[in-house]
């Protein structure tokens, strides 16, 4: 579920309400 967590994030990007502990680890590697 991982791989789709990040697709959504990057397609999205809004995760941070659903998942705010992933996202934010994703989100900051993307935004980095």
């Amino acid at each position: 579920m991982e791989s789709t967590e990040r697709n959504i994030i990057l397609v999205s990007g809004s995760t941070r309400k659903y998942r705010p502990t992933r996202a934010s680890k994703a989100d900051d590697t993307f935004v980095a």
